[in-house]
C-alpha cells in the first residue's frame, strides 16, 4: 500500500516539472519571435542594463508611416504641376509655340502748337507813301499776289517817269545810231561820229535797263505798266496813274496781324510790318524732351498728337532736335511738322505727343498675361513631360497686349499662353518650390 502511494506521488511530480519546462520554452520562443520582427525598437542597449532585467520587452510594433507613391514624390520634387483634362477645359487652357516679333515702345512729351515759321510773310512797303485803301483785315484768307492795301507814293511816280524818259531816250539814240551807220557807208559822215552815236545808244540802253529792273523789283513790269497801276475810288481805268503802290501778299494764307490805317505815312527807312500772313496748312509742334528721353529720340520718328477730348489724332515726324538745352527747364526742343488742311490745329494750343520708338530687333513675342510674377521673378510656364514648370524670363517692350521676351524662351519653344494663372494658384496652394525644375 505504501509502495503504491509513493509511485503515484513521483509520477505526479514529474508531470508538473515537465509541464513547467514546456511553458518556459514556449515563452522563450515567443520572446525570440517578438524581437526578430520589431524593426523600430533597438533592445541591444538593454542587454547589460541591470535596471531592465526581468522586464518584459514584448512591446507592440508601431504601424508604418503613410507614404506617397514613388511617382508622386518624384513629381513633387521636380516642381511639376498637373492639370486634369476637365481643369484644362474649364479654364480655357492653351499651349502655344513661341514666335518672333517686335513691339514699338513710346515716349510721351508735352508740347505747344506753333506757326510754321517757314510759311510766315511779314509785309512791309518797299516804297515810301501814304495809305489810301485797305482791302483786307485779320482773319481773312488771301491768295498769293492778292492786294491787301494801296499806298500813294510820289517816289514811285518819279521812278515810272524816269523809266519812260530812259526808254524814249534809248529809242532816239537807236535812230541816230542807225542813221549815222548809213551815212558812214555813203561817206557822208566821219567814222568817229558813227562811233560816238553807237556809244550814246549803248549808254541809253543801260540806263533804261536800270530803271526797268527797279520797277520789276517792286512788282511792276514795264510792258504792262498801265494795266498794273491800281485805280482806287472813282478813278477810271483810262485815268490810271502810276503813283499807287499796292501791298500784295507773297503767299497764300490767313492774315493774323494788321498794323496800318488809312492816311498813315510810311517813310523810306520804315521797318514796320503792315500785315502778317501765315500759311496754316502746316504747323509746328514744339515738344520739350527731358534728358532721360534724349537717347531714344531721333529725327524722322513718327509722332502721334493728342489735343484732348473731341479732337482727332494727328500724326507727323520729327524734323528738328535742338543742339542746346533750355537753361531754365533743362529740356531740349524737339520739333514736329504737322499737316493742318482743315485748320483744326490752332497755334497756341497745348498738346501731348507720343513718340514711337521702334524696337531694336525681332525677339520672341508672347501675350502679356502669360507672364506672371512668382517670388519676385517673372516666369512663364512651359510643358515638361506630363506636367508644367515655371521658367524665369527677361522681358523687353510691352504694347498692345504683347510683351517681348529677351531671354528665357526661344522661337519654337512651347509655353502656356492661356490659363497660366491657374498653374500659379496650384503652385502657391501646394507649396511647390518655384525654383525647382527650370526656374533658373
Amino acid at each position: 500500500m505504501k509502495r503504491t502511494f509513493l509511485t503515484l506521488f513521483i509520477a505526479a511530480a514529474a508531470t508538473v516539472v515537465f509541464g513547467a519546462q514546456q511553458n518556459t520554452e514556449k515563452t522563450s520562443q515567443q520572446c525570440t519571435l517578438q524581437h526578430d520582427h520589431s524593426q523600430d525598437v533597438d533592445h541591444s542597449a538593454h542587454q547589460n542594463d541591470e535596471a531592465h532585467k526581468g522586464h518584459n520587452h514584448n512591446h507592440p510594433t508601431p504601424p508604418p508611416p503613410a507614404q506617397s507613391t514613388d511617382k508622386e514624390a518624384e513629381h513633387q520634387e521636380e516642381g511639376l504641376i498637373h492639370l486634369s483634362s476637365e481643369q484644362r477645359k474649364i479654364t480655357g487652357f492653351k499651349v502655344s509655340i513661341a514666335e518672333k516679333g517686335s513691339i514699338n515702345s513710346s515716349v510721351v512729351l508735352p508740347g505747344v502748337i506753333k506757326f510754321n515759321n517757314n510759311r510766315i510773310a511779314e509785309i512791309m512797303p518797299q516804297m515810301p507813301g501814304f495809305v489810301t485803301a485797305i482791302y483786307k483785315s485779320v482773319g481773312d484768307k488771301v491768295k498769293k499776289g492778292e492786294t491787301l492795301a494801296v499806298l500813294q507814293s510820289h517816289e514811285l511816280g518819279e521812278l515810272h517817269a524816269d523809266y519812260r524818259y530812259a526808254r524814249e531816250y534809248e529809242l532816239m539814240a537807236k535812230v541816230d545810231c542807225d542813221m549815222k551807220r548809213n551815212l558812214v557807208m555813203k561817206r557822208a559822215v566821219s567814222e568817229i561820229e558813227y562811233i560816238k552815236a553807237r556809244q550814246i545808244y549803248a549808254e541809253a540802253k543801260v540806263n533804261r535797263h536800270r530803271y526797268e529792273d527797279k520797277l520789276k523789283a517792286l512788282g511792276f513790269y514795264p510792258q504792262i505798266t498801265a494795266q498794273q497801276c491800281p485805280a482806287p475810288g472813282n478813278i477810271s481805268a483810262s485815268e490810271k496813274i502810276c503813283t499807287l503802290y499796292p501791298l500784295k501778299s507773297p503767299i497764300s494764307g490767313t492774315i493774323v496781324n494788321k498794323n496800318l490805317t488809312i492816311g498813315e505815312n510810311f517813310s523810306s527807312d520804315n521797318t514796320k510790318s503792315t500785315f502778317t500772313v501765315v500759311d496754316l496748312s502746316t504747323v509746328w509742334l514744339d515738344l520739350d524732351a527731358a534728358q532721360k528721353d534724349l537717347p531714344k529720340i531721333k529725327k524722322g520718328l513718327k509722332v502721334t498728337v493728342d489735343l484732348g477730348v473731341g479732337f482727332p489724332d494727328f500724326t507727323g515726324n520729327i524734323f528738328y532736335i535742338s543742339s542746346t538745352a533750355n537753361p531754365l527747364s533743362r529740356t531740349v526742343l524737339v520739333r514736329v511738322l504737322l499737316k493742318n488742311e482743315k485748320g483744326i490745329l490752332k497755334p497756341g494750343l497745348f498738346a501731348t505727343a507720343k513718340v514711337t520708338i521702334p524696337s531694336a530687333g525681332q525677339t520672341v513675342l508672347v501675350p502679356s498675361n502669360a507672364i506672371l510674377m512668382i517670388d519676385g521673378e517673372r516666369v512663364i510656364f512651359v510643358p515638361e513631360d506630363d506636367g508644367f514648370l515655371p521658367q524665369q524670363v527677361t522681358i523687353g517692350h510691352t504694347g498692345k497686349g504683347f510683351t517681348e521676351i529677351v531671354s528665357g524662351l526661344k522661337p519654337g519653344d512651347k509655353y502656356v499662353s492661356k490659363g497660366a494663372f491657374v498653374l500659379k494658384s496650384i503652385m502657391v496652394t501646394s507649396g511647390i518650390d518655384s525654383h525647382a525644375g527650370h526656374g533658373h
